[in-house]
């Protein structure tokens, strides 16, 4: 997916439209299961990311499944989630100096849980 910068979520969801990586659920959707399965199997079919307009009962449509794949998250973030993982890890031992120190008695003990 090309790079692009978003200002809002209003923004990203029109691009995901275009691009054709949305789709719009007019029918009317029960949300209680209805909607979680719709979904998971969109999901598990690495489909576009879904909005019900229609939820029963709900003022509101419910937009899903927006960062459902690692394109659309790269697409969101801008770059690889892998890469804004170790910038947020970096930026914790910056803020958190007696978290980097393994030696520091405030340091988070690491545990083995295999025998």
């Amino acid at each position: 997916m090309s790079k692009k910068q978003f200002y809002d979520l209003q923004e990203y969801i029109g691009y995901l439209e275009a691009i054709g990586d949305l789709v719009r659920v007019k029918a009317e959707v029960d949300p209680i299961l209805e909607i979680t399965e719709i979904s998971s199997r969109v999901i598990k079919e690495r489909g576009p990311a879904l909005i019900f307009e229609n939820v029963k009962g709900a003022a509101y449509p419910l937009a899903i499944n927006l960062f459902g794949t690692e394109g659309r998250v790269e697409l969101a973030l801008g770059r690889k989630p892998r890469d804004v993982g170790e910038e947020l890890v970096e930026l914790f031992h910056k803020v958190n100096p007696l978290h980097s120190n393994p030696f520091s008695p405030y340091s988070p003990k690491s545990t083995s849980f295999c025998p």
